[in-house]
């Protein structure tokens, strides 16, 4: 088992005053991460208020017959076992409480798996060595190929899956890890954690092994907070840059928990669910958010935009009593699984919001990242920020927002972003009023009487969600929230450049407001926006 880590220094001179956070839109990345990665840890002598999270068992799943770290397969011992040295060499975890894993026990499983697949998972341990394709059990429902449907067992050979004798116990003590660390933050005895672990778990469904995954340590954590730790609602936020589709599945009707996805989606990219328009069922309705970019290169000014106009408005609707993380860093810039562009500055600023949700209450787990070095550095950082509480995420308490909410800011996005974010607030304003606001931030404040149409609210279905998830701290939320004014951002001047002056309405806008016809009026002041023209706005590219 790995060793305790040597306990917190008391005798360090207090931490510089934090900077305020900075735009990503207007930065480069590598600023923010000075910034956050350069300052000094906070002096915790009296407790180590992070707790993390390994066992150096869980790297004996390995691929069968595998002689280097670059044989056979991608998910890799070393995804974990780098990432723990990384944290060693750093000297984080001196600042950080080792919290051992143990093995998941065979009922927090059953609470989430079929028995079918927790009696599969055990057969693995006298199984011969090999590599597999996915595994269905009898009873599982959706989130599969046309071709998979009907089958159950292992589906032919493959590669996607593999397993040897240690495979079983690793994927117990990934989901164990985890279940320690959340109890002791429910409990009070910690503030926050990381759990290091491996295989990886957002893939497994209730009935299902598939994308490297065995058991679902995230979606195992959260029902057992909510069935025996009595939490009433849990925030699951899923960056990996595949989608979650196990842990959907399996909360897809459960009005307890809020589960977020950011991901890859489309040209066959795995596992190829996770629509916009998959918004959850039954008392889960309005519960399944999911954020499908459709390109590659998606780094931290677009998801930092996404989580300021749709994560966290969102988020603080629900008003979370715990916050659970499928941190996967194969969205890192240099992993070429994901081809997407976030920066160890990006996780750092993403886990900073976060924990100003549940009373910063948040449990991390390593899901997916497939080039150990990235994945060691997104793991330092996300551990930083935790360890920075308050200070990093000042921006939610009143202070700058990490992205400008300035009109011109969102529109510097690639449209395709944009169009993403749109698809997303029309398929959930119905459930959450706030991404009315967000929209008009999005599109620089002009919206059309058809776009408020389109977004309508229907206050029956709202209602209805409010009262499942309803919570002490609804009433604050909205009073605060009636105090958000309606209209939309700033006007701005020639001097941003990027934006044109509506000849009609007088507006401030991007280019993505104006028809070509438009635009190729070369006099200045000479342009009417689509709205004024009679034309569809930006929205209707989606809507």
């Amino acid at each position: 088992a790995a060793a305790r880590p040597r306990p917190a220094q008391s005798h360090r001179s207090p931490p510089s005053p934090p900077s305020r956070p900075v735009s990503l839109l207007r930065r480069a990345s590598e600023a923010l991460l000075t910034d956050i990665m350069g300052k000094k840890l906070p002096d915790k002598p009296k407790q180590l208020n992070v707790g993390l999270s390994y066992h150096e068992a869980m790297c004996m799943h390995a691929p069968p017959g595998r002689a280097t770290a670059a044989d056979s397969h991608i998910e890799t011992p070393e995804r974990a076992s780098l990432v723990w040295a990384g944290l060693h060499r750093s000297s984080l975890l001196d600042s950080c409480a080792f919290v051992p894993a143990r093995e998941a026990k065979r009922g927090e499983a059953l609470a989430v798996h079929s028995e079918e697949h927790c009696a599969a998972l055990d057969a693995l341990r006298d199984a011969p060595p090999t590599f597999r394709g996915a595994w269905r059990g009898k009873d599982a429902s959706g989130f599969g190929t046309a071709e998979d449907n009907g089958r159950h067992g292992w589906l032919g050979r493959g590669s996607d899956m593999y397993h040897n004798e240690h495979t079983a116990r690793a994927a117990r003590l990934a989901a164990g890890a985890v279940l320690e660390l959340t109890q002791r933050v429910v409990e009070g005895q910690l503030g926050s954690g990381f759990a290091v672990v491996r295989p990886p778990g957002h893939h497994a469904c209730s009935a299902k092994m598939c994308g490297f995954c065995f058991l679902n340590n995230i979606a195992i954590a959260a029902r057992a907070a909510i069935k025996r730790m009595k939490v009433a609602r849990v925030l699951i936020v899923d960056w990996d840059v595949h989608h979650g589709n196990g842990t959907e599945e399996i909360f897809c009707e459960d009005p307890g928990v809020l589960y977020i996805s950011l991901h890859r989606y489309g040209s066959g990219f795995f596992p190829g669910t996770g629509t916009a328009e998959d918004v959850g069922k039954g008392e889960g309705e309005g519960l399944s958010v999911n954020v499908p970019w459709r390109r590659e290169g998606m780094g931290d000014a677009e998801y930092l935009a996404a989580f300021e106009l749709i994560v966290m408005p969102i988020a603080r609707e629900f008003a979370p009593e715990l916050v659970l993380v499928s941190a996967g860093f194969d969205s890192a810039k240099g992993d070429r699984v994901g081809g997407m562009a976030l920066s160890a500055a990006g996780y750092a600023a993403m886990t900073a919001q976060l924990c100003s949700l549940a009373n910063g209450k948040v449990v991390m787990a390593l899901e997916g990242g497939y080039k150990p070095s990235l994945a060691a550095k997104g793991v330092q950082a996300c551990v930083r920020a935790l360890l920075d509480d308050p200070a990093v995420h000042r921006a939610d308490h009143g202070g700058d927002s990490v992205v400008d909410a300035g009109a011109g800011s969102f529109s510097n996005l690639p449209q395709c972003a944009q169009e993403t974010m749109l698809e997303v607030i029309k398929a959930h304003a119905r459930y959450w009023p706030e991404l009315k606001h967000s929209a008009e931030r999005l599109v620089g404040g002009h919206i059309s009487h058809r776009l408020e149409e389109k977004l309508h609210l229907d206050d029956g279905i709202a209602n209805q969600r409010r009262e499942r998830t309803s919570g002490p701290q609804r009433a604050q939320h909205q009073s605060d929230l009636a105090g958000v004014s309606g209209e939309g951002s700033q006007t701005h001047t020639e001097g941003h450049g990027a934006l044109q002056q509506c000849r009609q309405c007088q507006k401030w806008l991007s280019k993505l407001h104006y028809s070509q016809s438009q635009l190729k009026k070369k006099r200045v002041g000479a342009r009417m926006c689509k709205v004024c023209c009679g034309e569809d706005d930006l929205l209707d590219v989606v809507l």
